[in-house]
């Protein structure tokens, strides 16, 4: 597999545009310090390549004032309403000026609500008065997703004095995406790009935990996607317009949407919502199952899963006609004998009020939920910590109630060097599906995958970051698939090598965050552990260097516990070094 992964059958035709690419950056492949040399050496390939990446769609790259709020920029769609024009006006929000200070002096923009509280549209207008600033013509940078946006750099795309834009950033942050070394590259003086990105709550809540413990010091012990997030303030965006907010809207009355929204809004739902027609589609899918159209609503559940199941791409249609078995019963196929796929696929892509659907079209025959209904079944699958639930019991209610058929589909249809198979497969495991794991077994077997799949370090690296994203014990994870801890410290020193001697490596930020993870949430210290074991089968020095690694980028608490283990490995200059950061600590 190349750095840049293989991108899953959903994606369509523009697949083959990143497996062109990637098949020349595998070649290419350098730190990203060495950015400006490759520009420069393989310039005629590098300008082939984006103009395929161009073509395709995958990447847009067009002047503030001829981008479609709704095509371009993916915001929710209005409602339509005769003599209106189809962008409503815009509502005023009380974090107009917080994000205007952002624009200009951080650089770094990142908006957080729910789905259809007006995240999109709140950033577009930040961009607009932003513009207004600058003494040139602003640019909108938008990549289809995180894949296309690491070969775009490594292309040599210019992004200089031009927004980049991450609608739902959740879809940058695969393995072969955004990470906090590119980020940092794109935002960097140099660039003067303004990294402008939006998140669901809920998403970003996943992402985001937990803090844990070390002593008396609370640490937020975060992977790499945890790790890029905290370069952003997210500003939080509600989705009840506050009072301020209220008054501004009651002046733009004149407009039939806003009129309505503004008299529907105190039955429970917000005013930014009702505009986008979400509670009338959640009502639609709702009612759909039960006799509105069973077929269609049985669709939107199975789209609805998948991207909870860890899919978060295209869903193509056949995987759609598969899964969807999981929600009728004989008593729902029974009341409607007539029911066809194309009419469920029609009931299910219809928009509601002229706004929004069930079911988002995509390219070649490919659908994605829409996420406000995605939002609606995480919520009701959630339990808190504070009703009482532990890590095991959020984690199984988070995937309870979806059916074998959407697990059996995606592993029946999931490439195994799909950046999503071991996410799906480790959600898979948590409902008691094992059936991605045999699939990979079968087709060892069978001599379709090598034999050595789960000896490769790269994949074993891939496997600990998903179980760190998912929230699954790493060294439990890979006792209870068979596979060896010590391949994955081999891999780790090797990285770590890597990294002296380049002072930079495509793996750094991967690499730091991992070694930082198994600091805190393993038995690393505890003698005849796995995980200890594995910390032995590499030379002793190995420690000492992270624990060195992880003091020059002050993260303390961890060189503390890397240096204690070089300790009882007899690296003696550790001692040293232990004894210096424990008085740091308690200073």
């Amino acid at each position: 597999m190349t750095f840049l992964g293989s991108l899953p059958v959903a994606v369509g035709s523009s697949s083959a545009v990143l497996a062109a690419a990637a098949t020349f950056f595998t070649a290419i492949a350098k730190p990203l310090a060495d950015l400006p040399k490759l520009a420069i050496k393989h310039k005629g390939e590098q300008h082939e390549i984006l103009r395929a990446m161009k073509a395709s769609g995958l990447l847009t790259d067009k002047p503030l004032k001829k981008l479609d709020l709704y095509r371009d920029l993916r915001a929710h769609s209005a409602m339509r309403a005769a003599g209106a024009h189809y962008v409503t006006p815009y509502i005023s929000r009380s974090i107009d000026q917080e994000l205007d200070a952002k624009m200009k002096e951080d650089h770094l923009v990142l908006i957080e609500g729910d789905s259809a509280s007006g995240k999109t549209r709140t950033a577009f207008e930040a961009v607009k008065r932003y513009s207004h600033t600058l003494k040139y013509s602003l640019r909108i940078v938008i990549p289809q997703d995180g894949a296309t946006l690491r070969t775009a750099v490594r292309a040599g795309y210019s992004f200089k004095n031009k927004i980049l834009w991450l609608d739902d950033l959740e879809r940058f942050l695969s393995p072969d995406g955004l990470d906090d070394g590119l980020l940092r590259v794109l935002a960097s003086g140099d660039l003067k790009t303004v990294v402008v990105a939006t998140i669901r709550a809920k998403q970003r809540e996943t992402l985001s935990e937990q803090f844990i413990s070390v002593g008396e010091r609370a640490n937020l012990q975060v992977p790499e996607v945890q790790r890029l997030l905290l370069n952003f303030t997210a500003t939080y965006l509600s989705k009840e317009l506050d009072q301020s907010e209220l008054f501004d809207a009651y002046k733009l009355r004149g407009d039939p949407r806003i009129a309505f929204a503004l008299d529907s809004h105190n039955n429970g739902y917000g005013v930014i919502e009702l505009i986008a027609a979400g509670p009338a589609v959640l009502q639609r899918w709702l009612t759909g199952s039960e006799g509105g159209n069973r077929l269609g609503a049985a669709l939107v559940s199975a789209a609805v899963d998948i991207y909870r199941a860890g899919y978060q791409a295209q869903i193509p249609e056949d995987w759609l006609k598969a899964a969807c078995v999981g929600y009728l019963t004989k008593e729902d196929v029974a009341a409607d004998p007539k029911a066809n796929f194309e009419d469920a696929f029609l009931w299910a892509t219809e928009k509601v009020h002229g706004a929004n659907s069930c079911l988002i079209k995509g390219d070649s025959r490919s659908f994605k939920a829409f996420d406000y209904l995605v939002d609606y079944a995480q919520n009701k699958a959630t339990i808190s910590r504070s009703a009482g639930g532990d890590e095991e019991q959020i984690n199984f209610a988070r995937v309870s109630t979806i059916p074998g058929e959407v697990w059996h589909t995606l592993a029946d249809n999931l490439p195994v060097d799909s950046p999503y198979f071991l996410s799906c497969s480790l959600m898979a495991s948590m409902r008691g599906h094992p059936i991605m794991e045999l699939i990979i077994q079968k087709k060892i077997e069978e001599g379709i995958i090598d034999k050595d799949y789960y000896k490769d370090g790269r994949r074993l690296v891939g496997l600990a970051n998903a179980c760190i994203v998912q929230k699954v014990c790493v060294p439990c994870a890979f006792l209870k698939k068979g596979l060896s801890m010590d391949l994955l410290f081999n891999e780790l020193h090797k990285r770590l090598e890597e990294l002296y001697l380049n002072g930079n490596s495509e793996s750094a930020s991967t690499t730091i965050f991992l070694l930082e993870f198994l600091a805190f949430k393993t038995n690393m210290l505890e003698k005849g552990t796995a995980i200890r074991m594995a910390a032995e089968s590499v030379p002793s020095e190995f420690s000492f260097r992270v624990g060195q690694l992880m003091e020059s980028q002050q993260r303390l608490d961890a060189a503390q516990i890397w240096y204690s283990l070089a300790c009882e490995l007899g690296v003696i200059q550790a001692t040293e070094r232990l004894v210096a950061i424990e008085q740091s600590l308690n200073d």
